[in-house]
Formats: C-alpha cells, sequence, structure tokens
C-alpha cells in the first residue's frame, strides 16, 4: 500500500487505496522496481517475521538466531538493491 496501492475491500469492491508516487504510476514495474520506497517492503516483512517469532516465546538460542538471521537478511537485500540501484534504473530508462 505504500509504494502501490491495494484493494483493501475486495472482493467487494476494485476501488485501490493508497498514494502511489507519480513516477511509479507512469513508469509500470521498473519504475516500482528501482524506486527506494521499494525497500519498505521487505522490511515490513522482515518485522512481522521477527513479531512472530517473538510472540511463540522460543527459547533464548532460538529467539537470538532467528534475529540475526532476520536482520542480516534485511541488511544483505537493502545494501545489494542500493549497490545494483544505478544499473537497475539505467536498464529501466531503455536505450
Amino acid at each position: 500500500m505504500v509504494a502501490h496501492s491495494t484493494p483493501l475491500l475486495y472482493p467487494f469492491s476494485l476501488m485501490m487505496f493508497g498514494i502511489p508516487p507519480a513516477r511509479i504510476v507512469e513508469g509500470g514495474v521498473w519504475a516500482y522496481m528501482t524506486d527506494p520506497l521499494f525497500l519498505l517492503e521487505p522490511l515490513f516483512l522482515t518485522l512481522a517475521a521477527a513479531y512472530w517469532t517473538l510472540s511463540r516465546k522460543p527459547t533464548p538460542r532460538v529467539r537470538t538466531l532467528t534475529l540475526i538471521v532476520l536482520t542480516s537478511g534485511l541488511v544483505s537485500f537493502t545494501v545489494m538493491f542500493l549497490l545494483l540501484l544505478p544499473m537497475l534504473q539505467t536498464a529501466a530508462a531503455g536505450p
């Protein structure tokens, strides 16, 4: 809902809710994939997974290992995305 619209009332209505930036609406999928706003979705998914893990009352060892894996995965994804961003934006712009 952050980077694009979402049909919150589906199947009753196809009305889309959200405030997508104009560059994403006009640019399509490539503009969405190359927008730094795209990084919010993996962040939200990581936070949801961490919350789910902690709410299940795991052992301290499992909790620590899970949080390390989630954090390192998010950091790795973010770093790779930001390093590849100029190349992705060039590819999105076309010849």
